[in-house]
């Protein structure tokens, strides 16, 4: 088990997150910055072709970013495309009409972010048990409500720092525990979750 610092970069639901390890001022995560103004001098237009794995250049303020085209529309006029993209070191899904080709050492720098998720959580949804006790009763369910959303929201809006406790590395997805420190107190994403009963901890369910 590791912990590291992170920064969030796109939040969506605890099951799926993204966060970096390259904080402001680490001299990896200054590495793309530093050669944007060289890529945008050595700009080629736009791509007739693309591979589908291949690693594009994209106009994302202050500079370039790097992206994957997800989807594109079809258009007999090639420069009035619009190409959806996959910004690889942000977390983000924009579109464009305008890719760019990468020098092949920009394209294999690693990606700067990484998809994470809290480990072995299981949401909890309200059902009214009208055969038995009358009351609601709080069930498994696959999909997060918007309470679950809501808190998570809450509590990552403006920490102070964010750490990821890991617990394992399973297919480039980082499992484990979001700690979040705001105004001197320290919150663990799932036990918070616990607490408002909007979610359980499930080991056997995740085994």
């Amino acid at each position: 088990m590791t912990t590291v610092q992170v920064e969030l970069l796109n939040f969506i639901a605890p099951h799926i997150f993204y966060v970096t390890t390259e904080l402001i001022g680490n001299s990896r995560a200054n590495f793309l910055s530093d050669v944007s103004a060289r890529i945008r001098k050595q700009h080629q237009g736009a791509l007739l072709s693309v591979g589908s794995d291949e690693i594009v250049g994209v106009i994302h303020e202050p500079g370039f970013a790097r992206a994957v085209i997800v989807d594109s529309s079809n258009s007999e006029n090639n420069s009035n495309n619009i190409f959806f993209c996959w910004l690889v070191d942000h977390a983000q899904l924009i579109k464009t009409n305008t890719i760019f080709k990468l020098p092949l050492e920009i394209q294999k720098a690693t990606a700067r972010c990484k998809a994470a998720s809290l480990n072995n959580i299981c949401y909890l949804e309200d059902h009214l048990d009208f055969r038995t006790t009358k009351f609601a009763r709080s069930v498994p369910s696959i999909a997060p409500s918007a309470g679950v959303i809501e808190c998570c929201l809450d509590l990552l809006s403006n920490y102070d720092k964010l750490e990821l406790e890991v617990v394992e590395n399973f297919e480039n997805m980082l499992i484990g525990e979001l700690i979040i420190y705001h105004n001197g107190a320290v919150y663990r994403l799932s036990e918070e979750l616990c607490k408002k009963q909007l979610a359980t901890i499930n080991d056997l369910l995740f085994q």
